[in-house]
């Protein structure tokens, strides 16, 4: 049996927590607790885990105990790697301990003691009910909470929620999230329609939230959603077409079959949403809607396994996105998606890591590839946009961003490059702008964040600059939670850390990302950085000149770069970048 909420507490508080745990059962709120408490090594077992991963929120019970208790902090570590909720409350006075300070950064916590605590009692189970928990009563909001701003239904949007992956094999949500892609895609190529984004919708994935909840802040009046069942080369998909004005099912389907049959099955479900929904389709609008990029499935799933692995932008995963895509176009020689990812790849692999101009050179031939067999690839343009910005071309990339863009206004990797154009020629203002709708789009993608930051900085605006950076900090523990390798990640946190004076964490952090990484160039140069923000112009300059060595390349930006401020007057600075 799952339960909604799992209590995480030390074993010293045991008595209050049994308290705790049944006035929320009296609440209506399905509870679990580990009836020994968990400070000792030996009871933080596989239950733990279980219970962790089928509940919908982690209810953290601080204290100065559990402020001390090191298996605490792995249940919230382990929270935040399921992407469950977590509520903090506090059962005393306690001051945050250190490795839970960012982890709950930006989250408000509920205090249980002293005069208010039966009524704050209540403001602990209107919370739990706005984080999808069950409770005995109707959800209740809290006064002052916060809502998404509802908007008028539009007959003519429709959005296409994730596919929610049912598989035996949890590691095959790349599968379910391409079909979801693909869908999107394809009912974007209709006229009659809007299809809200693939960067909005996959906000909802895993939501709580109900369908109509879900159109209303979307202004979507149709919502499709489905479900994905993969075994080897057995294949199930269930897909529903829901009317979010009547709250009505319009149509509803499951198909059956194998892997080879996926491309039959996506054009059967894409016809029939249109059939559904009384959309006369022109000539061009049938040929479209049958277009497939490939028709060999297992080029298709390689594919889809490669853009996972290129957006969880750690260096190995960006090497192994390209050897997918490599291994894709292979079994395809013609795919032109393929081709657009493989170029992505190389030219990401360039601009967050280590400049090859063999490499970019091989991104715009993939890029042109891609484009030779399908014009009308944004993926595409947005690989050019970012080789050519590694390039230093910034009309060139500006041009082919804002193709990307036009192809696709939820260009991510396009509005991405642009941005960082803006910030490498000094366009500060148009640079925030860009950016904000990039964070809006997709905040989960921070190098969108890293640009926001320099761009307020450099637009002057300290107070947006500084908010950024706390957004940031707060950010990251969760990432890393999900994506422990991500050495870059661990050397740009220990940035912010350092920034704020956070200087025994920045350091951690920074060695972390070191070890992950080993001498590569880049993480010299953002080592350098780390130390000139904590007053440590020594080993920055020694640390920059290492990067340098190492063959760091990008000189335009090291020379504007105001983590740098302290050592660029040095004369080894000077030398190291003498004619460069």
């Amino acid at each position: 049996m799952s339960y909604d909420v799992c209590i995480s507490y030390s074993s010293k508080d045991r008595e209050r927590i049994l308290v705790m745990a049944e006035q929320l059962r009296g609440a209506g709120v399905s509870v679990w607790i580990d009836q020994g408490g968990i400070d000792a090594a030996a009871l933080w077992t596989a239950e733990i885990v279980k219970a962790i991963d089928g509940c919908k929120v982690l209810l953290l019970a601080l204290s100065a105990s559990a402020a001390e208790s090191s298996n605490v902090v792995k249940e919230v570590s382990l929270a935040l790697d399921r992407k469950k909720h977590i509520l903090p409350v506090n059962l005393e006075p306690v001051e945050v301990p250190v490795a839970l300070r960012y982890p709950l950064a930006g989250i408000q916590h509920v205090d249980l003691f002293g005069d208010k605590a039966q009524e704050n009692f209540g403001t602990v189970v209107r919370a739990l009910a706005r984080l999808g928990v069950s409770t005995g009563n109707s959800p209740v909001e809290a006064p002052g909470a916060a809502r998404v701003q509802r908007k008028a239904l539009n007959d003519k949007v429709i959005a296409v929620l994730p596919f929610v992956n049912i598989s035996p094999d949890k590691e095959s949500d790349y599968f379910s999230d391409g079909l979801t892609e693909d869908l999107i895609s394809n009912l974007s190529r209709l006229k009659g329609m809007s299809v809200v984004s693939r960067t909005n919708s996959i906000r909802y994935k895993g939501s709580k939230l109900d369908i109509e909840e879900i159109g209303r802040e979307l202004g979507a009046r149709y919502i499709i959603e489905g479900t994905v069942r993969r075994h080897q080369e057995d294949l199930r998909i269930t897909a529903n077409l829901i009317d979010v004005e009547s709250s009505t099912q319009l149509w509803s389907d499951r198909y059956k079959g194998k892997m080879a049959d996926v491309f039959d099955i996506q054009e059967t479900v894409s016809k029939e949403i249109v059939d559904a929904l009384a959309i006369t389709l022109t000539p061009t609008e049938k040929v479209a809607l049958t277009r497939r990029s490939t028709s060999n499935a297992d080029a298709f799933d390689l594919y889809l396994r490669g853009r996972e692995a290129l957006y969880r932008l750690t260096k190995t995963n960006i090497e192994f996105a390209a050897q997918l895509f490599q291994q894709a176009i292979r079994l395809d020689g013609r795919y032109a998606q393929a081709y657009a990812g493989l170029a992505e790849a190389y030219a990401s692999r360039c601009l967050y890591y280590q400049r090859d101009d063999a490499l970019l050179d091989k991104a715009v031939e993939s890029s042109l590839k891609a484009l030779m067999y399908d014009e009308s690839i944004s993926e595409a343009y947005a690989a050019l946009a970012v080789a050519y910005l590694v390039r230093s071309d910034y009309d060139a990339a500006v041009e082919s961003s804002r193709k990307a863009i036009q192809l696709d206004a939820g260009s991510m990797i396009g509005l991405y490059a642009l941005a960082r154009v803006f910030l490498n020629t000094g366009r500060h203002a148009e640079a925030v702008k860009t950016c904000e709708q990039l964070v809006e789009l997709n905040p989960e993608f921070y190098p969108g964040l890293l640009a926001l930051q320099s761009a307020y900085a450099g637009l002057g605006d300290a107070a947006a600059a500084a908010a950024t950076t706390r957004r940031l900090v707060a950010f990251f523990p969760g990432y890393l939670a999900r994506v422990p390798d991500d050495a870059r990640a661990h050397i740009l946190f220990a940035s912010y850390l350092a920034e704020i004076g956070e200087r025994d964490q920045a350091l951690q952090e920074a060695d972390t990302g070191m070890a992950l990484s080993g001498n590569d160039a880049v993480m010299l140069y953002n080592l350098s950085c780390v130390y000139c923000l904590l007053g440590d112009p020594a080993k920055g300059i020694e640390s920059f000149v290492q990067s340098i060595e190492a063959g760091y390349g990008n000189f335009s930006w090291a020379r504007i770069d105001p983590d740098l401020l302290c050592i660029r007057d040095d004369p080894r600075f000077v030398a190291a970048m003498a004619g460069k």
